[in-house]
């Protein structure tokens, strides 16, 4: 259920659906303990770790050539 923020909804549907539900969290999560409570079985974070970590090499690397 990407982009799914409405903690009710993702509860409905976990309710009716015979299978695993996984839902993809952004930055704005509230931890895990609000999706275990909706019977959420797996919480992705999709791209945004990968982003985070990349724009900080990115600065990393960009102050590494000024330096040289």
């Amino acid at each position: 259920m990407p982009g799914r923020r409405d903690l009710e909804l993702i509860r409905q549907v976990c309710a009716e659906c015979p299978l695993p539900v996984n839902v993809m969290a952004g930055q704005e999560a509230r931890g895990f303990g609000a999706g275990a409570e909706a019977c959420v079985r797996r919480i992705s974070y999709g791209p945004f770790l990968w982003r985070a970590v990349m724009a900080t090499l990115m600065s990393y690397a960009a102050g590494a050539f000024r330096e040289v």
